[in-house]
């Protein structure tokens, strides 16, 4: 039976500067980028699994971006 996970509560302030919004986007980025490598790290996947795995984020990402 897996643990109960409490909530992360987290509060930001939004920066006026778009260079200090860009900086705050990266550490989101690298904290889910080491998140995510970490899930694989641990998974029992072969190299050719994480590769798609890591294909869909990338696609699922990529669309969320775009502009509509």
């Amino acid at each position: 039976m897996s643990r109960k996970s409490k909530p992360i509560h987290v509060v930001l302030h939004m920066p006026e500067s778009p260079e200090d919004i860009e900086a705050i986007q990266e550490v989101f980025d690298k904290a889910y980028c080491m998140c995510v490598a970490k899930k694989l790290e641990n998974s029992n996947l072969t190299a050719d699994e994480k590769r798609y795995v890591v294909e869909k984020l990338k696609e699922n990402i990529m669309k969320k971006s775009m502009p509509v």
